[in-house]
């Protein structure tokens, strides 16, 4: 009798399982929470949204590694993507050793090369830091911000160019077999001003190229680079700052606090967590922001980014209602200039943000492009009139109707006012809304809200904006609507790694 040869199994098939039991050993995909945060994280890195069931750490494991591997020509992508996220949430060393004790994954072709340039010949190092150390006028933070979204990786802040090169001499090939220290490179001579710079970079980069033999990969990298789409305009320069109660039966409050250095890409960095109390959050939000302002001055001086600074508070329901924008105006200082006169300020929702409901993330994502694709948002208010008729019926109405992007509130976001609402709204997927924190019975006016949310969706941070300062330079401003009003905004495609912070 005959015996049938066997084949080695398809590459998906020999990744599954190792992936699976690595995967199941991360705390980041044991805890429920952050799980779903693992997921979203592989699914930017690959540019779709990725659903986990959320039964169990395993059942959950497989199907991400199914969805990642899904077609043969999907294998490398995939484990990267994994791998990718591994990093972010566990560090890079965790990251790096999974890579080590996996299965070879990468299908080799025609022009395959060993994908990994360890070193660079002292010649190659030194007239790098030659060029990198002259004044070629790139901007360091929008260098480090593209960098860290080109080469997936937390890199160190503060470095100059040339400290940044000597840090990436340290960190693997990428995928395709460049160096990091090459794909700095690249991305230097992309955004230096000078003509003249530009070119040295890249003759740098071609002549080690030609050298290590892996011409044709550089050339099809830096068409990459040259070619890729322009910044994203919905991405600013922003704080966002994470309120979170103790939750051990004292009145401290976590604060947490994130930096994004450069408006049109997504690349927040932690600055770490404080504990205090709310009677001293100003004091934490105010040094919060000079770390951010130091970020960002340098920006400003060298005339490269003059974008407005948005401050965003990523707040529990419990403290939606705060008047966060008023933050910095009853300073024991000679500044007592509220922060919302500085910065566009707005809310976002920790918990939604923390949720474990793949379908509540769908909802927010597609009722969001829905918005950004009208002129204008379209409002449900929640009115007098729907307060006795029942919270049940006008969040049916929201349910129903996914051309509904915002949502106006009669009465202040408390308990047994318009929280409820509010809530209703975030559970649907709205990422907009507006209302007066005031008591109805303290108003003196009643604010045109369904006028306010009237205007394009990237406008709205900027019209807020502008009815604060009017509401602070008026004599009359605290019977003005920029005293009181409320602003939420929360946008799905721009997400933080907020998991608990330990008691």
């Amino acid at each position: 009798m005959m015996n049938t040869p066997r084949h080695p199994p398809p590459q998906k098939v020999q990744l599954l399982l190792p992936l699976v039991n690595e995967l199941c050993e991360l705390d980041c995909v044991r805890d429920p929470g952050q799980r779903v945060m693992f997921g979203q994280s592989v699914g930017e890195y690959l540019g779709r949204v990725l659903d986990l069931p959320g039964r169990d750490a395993r059942s959950d494991a497989v199907v991400l590694v199914h969805a990642v591997l899904r077609q043969p020509q999907d294998v490398e992508s995939g484990v990267e993507a994994l791998l990718y996220a591994v990093g972010l949430h566990e560090g890079s060393d965790v990251a790096g050793g999974l890579r080590e004790r996996l299965p070879s994954f990468r299908t080799p072709g025609p022009s395959a090369v060993v994908p990994l340039f360890e070193t660079f010949e002292d010649k190659d190092v030194n007239a790098a830091r030659a060029l990198l150390a002259g004044p070629i006028g790139v901007d360091r933070n929008r260098l480090l911000d593209r960098l860290a979204h080109e080469l997936r990786l937390d890199l160190p802040s503060r470095l100059t160019p040339v400290q940044l090169f000597d840090h990436l001499l340290d960190v693997n090939a990428q995928a395709d077999g460049l160096p990091a220290a090459v794909v700095m490179m690249e991305f230097t001579a992309v955004l230096t001003p000078r003509e003249s710079d530009r070119r040295r970079l890249h003759d740098w980069c071609d002549n080690w190229s030609t050298s290590a033999g892996s011409r044709d990969i550089l050339m099809r990298r830096r068409e990459r680079i040259e070619t890729s789409g322009p910044p994203d305009r919905d991405i600013p320069r922003c704080l966002i700052i994470m309120v979170d109660p103790a939750e051990d039966g004292s009145p401290d409050i976590y604060v947490r606090h994130w930096v994004n250095r450069t408006a049109g890409f997504w690349s927040p960095s932690s600055e770490g967590t404080e504990r205090t109390t709310l009677g001293t959050l100003g004091a934490a939000v105010e040094r919060a922001i000079r770390r951010g302002e130091e970020s960002w001055a340098d920006a400003d001086s060298a005339g490269e980014d003059s974008s407005p600074i948005h401050v965003e508070f990523v707040l529990p329901y419990t403290m939606l209602n705060h008047d966060v924008a008023g933050l910095g105006g009853a300073a024991d200082t000679d500044d007592t200039v509220p922060i919302g006169l500085r910065y566009y300020v707005h809310l976002r929702s920790l918990e939604r943000m923390r949720t474990r409901d793949p379908a509540q993330l769908r909802r927010w994502r597609l009722r969001w492009q829905t918005l950004r694709a009208a002129t204008a948002a379209r409002p449900h208010g929640w009115t007098s009139e729907d307060r006795m008729t029942g919270l049940p019926i006008w969040r049916n109405k929201l349910a129903t109707n996914a051309q509904l992007t915002a949502v106006t509130l009669g009465s202040p976001a408390l308990e047994g006012q318009a929280l409820e609402p509010l809530k209703a709204a975030i559970a649907e997927g709205v990422g907009v809304a507006l209302w007066d924190r005031r008591d109805p019975s303290q108003q003196s006016f009643v604010a045109p809200l369904d006028m306010l949310v009237g205007y394009p969706r990237d406008q709205l941070p900027e019209t807020i904006h502008r009815l604060r300062m009017k509401a602070e330079t008026d004599l009359n401003g605290f019977q003005l609507p920029g005293r009181h009003v409320a602003f939420f905004y929360d946008d799905p495609f721009r997400l933080i790694d907020c998991e608990e912070v330990p008691a």
